[in-house]
């Protein structure tokens, strides 16, 4: 899956700069994941959902920097959502992925009206 989603951002978009936000469950291949989507972006945001199978943050930056990428951990996904505004100019794409929990969790902040945080 996170090739494709590496394949489909390569092709299917366009923009300046990719902002990746990332959150991933302890339990799944965070290697392999972090391997197939941090090559396309260009600055990565190592956060986490609010639930108990979440992966440390500091733990997916550690697995990550040998791939030589600019990033930052921000503990919280809310203010990792708040900082990759932050940064991004016009033309920039974010892109928040890893874990459906990360996802769902996401989108409740975005648009708490719509998404609620207990649905996930």
């Amino acid at each position: 899956a996170a090739r494709a989603l590496a394949s489909t951002v390569r092709s299917g978009f366009q923009y300046g700069r990719l902002i990746l936000v990332i959150g991933v469950m302890k339990d799944k291949d965070i290697g392999r994941l972090l391997r197939e989507i941090v090559p396309v972006s260009s600055y990565v945001i190592y956060s986490r959902p609010v639930y108990p199978r979440a992966a440390d943050p500091e733990v997916l930056a550690a697995e990550a920097e040998s791939q030589g990428k600019p990033g930052e951990v921000v503990q919280s996904l809310s203010a990792a959502l708040d900082r990759a505004r932050e940064i991004a100019d016009p033309g920039d794409l974010i892109l928040v992925t890893g874990s459906l929990f990360t996802v769902g969790e996401a989108l409740a902040c975005l648009d708490p009206q719509t998404y609620k945080m207990d649905e996930f």
